[in-house]
């Protein structure tokens, strides 16, 4: 019996041996491998630090965490960083290590506090299209190949900017993780989403102004039509949550083709007016109000920046809502708004703003109004009026 165990401990150290020493064995061919894909198939530079490799961390797989990641793009005329993390980690199965001359097939990623700068310029050049063209469909092997179950993104930082559609975006702190078999061609991905801040604007005007983000979202990818179908999802702004259904289809030209509906299963004013800037503080729980909102939504067609645009229907009604923060002496009452905003694709050029009617009071004192704007970004055909007492 005890040279039973004697035995059983001596093959433990020698398996405990060879996942400690095997990683060094290959972790110079690894990187070698690394610096292949990006000067293979990226039109741009790329620099790392330290590189290093485990069988113990996301054991049975094999993992490789690279520090301080950072991808330059060469894509624009004005070189730009694309993207930079303090640490990437993939993961691929064990026995990959012994056919790394086909490849590495990664099986899981973690991004750790990365910050991705999304830019196109204004003839609508991308700096993410960084692909070489002159790859050939006929390369034996590719160095790193996607085929992911898993990945996980932690306290991100990403900035959009389009100045050929004056679109800006900017998240703040976003923590996301996926998982779905990509190996099979129809992934069923199931995903969580959460953002600090999110802000947005288009045209010089503010949309979202640092909105509180939480996401649950399952989506169905038909990975050989780049096509993305909405399944179950629930999405909060602040404190307003909303239903998205639809798909979405990606093409190689970057047109995206959009057909989606959207609406909010609550119907509480006080969800909808913590989307106003400023308004979501931190004692919105404890605000005062009433009254009920509709929000209807749609948009359908293709979008390719700077050239086509989607037809969009959006809706929001407002009905008899009430509203007043903690110590505020002045309440605001009898809310009454409708906001319908238009477009009739494949340009902008048809793009309409109503608002009709306007009414609200304060200290008891109405406002009313109302808004009409045709022709929004060609030649715009306004009308409106607003009375009221404000003092």
């Amino acid at each position: 019996m005890k040279k039973i165990f004697k035995v059983l401990g001596l093959f433990l150290i020698v398996i405990l041996l060879m996942l400690i020493l095997i990683p060094f064995l290959y972790q110079k061919e690894i990187k070698q491998k690394i610096e292949k894909a990006a000067s293979e198939q990226i039109n741009g530079k790329v620099t790392f630090g330290d590189v290093s490799v485990s069988l113990l961390k996301k054991f049975p797989r094999a993992s490789v965490s690279i520090q301080d990641f950072q991808l330059i793009s060469y894509a624009t005329n004005d070189s730009s960083e694309l993207f930079k993390t303090d640490q990437l980690d993939l993961a691929f199965d064990f026995w990959n290590l012994f056919t790394l001359d086909k490849g590495i097939e990664i099986k899981s990623l973690q991004l750790n506090n990365p910050k991705i700068n999304i830019y196109i310029n204004p003839s609508g050049k991308a700096n993410f299209d960084i692909s070489k063209s002159n790859q050939t469909e006929t390369s034996t092997s590719t160095p790193l190949k996607l085929q992911l179950s898993d990945y996980k993104i932690i306290s991100a930082d990403i900035t959009y900017k389009d100045d050929s559609s004056a679109i800006l975006l900017l998240i703040k702190n976003m923590n996301h993780n996926g998982n779905g078999n990509f190996d099979e061609n129809i992934v069923d991905l199931n995903t969580k989403t959460t953002i600090d801040s999110l802000s947005m604007a288009s045209g010089g005007i503010k949309y979202l102004n640092k909105v509180k983000v939480n996401s649950i979202l399952d989506v169905t990818i038909d990975q050989s039509k780049n096509l993305y179908t909405l399944k179950q999802n629930n999405i909060s702004l602040n404190a307003l949550t909303l239903q998205l259904i639809g798909t979405t289809q990606l093409f190689d030209d970057g047109k995206i083709n959009m057909d989606l509906k959207f609406n909010s299963p609550s119907n509480s004013f006080k969800d909808l007016f913590s989307l106003i800037p400023n308004a979501y503080t931190k004692d919105y729980n404890n605000v005062k109000a009433n009254g009920n909102f509709k929000l209807l939504g749609s948009i359908n067609g293709d979008f390719l920046s700077g050239k086509l645009y989607p037809s969009w229907d959006f809706n929001i009604d407002v009905n008899n809502a009430f509203l007043q923060y903690p110590d505020m002496p002045a309440a605001l009452e009898d809310v009454n708004l409708h906001i319908e905003s238009k477009n009739t694709g494949p340009k902008t050029t048809n793009q309409s703003l109503l608002i009709n009617p306007l009414h609200f009071a304060v200290n008891k004192k109405s406002i009313d109004g109302n808004l009409s704007i045709l022709q929004l970004e060609t030649d715009p055909h306004i009308s409106g009026k607003l009375k009221g007492d404000i003092l």
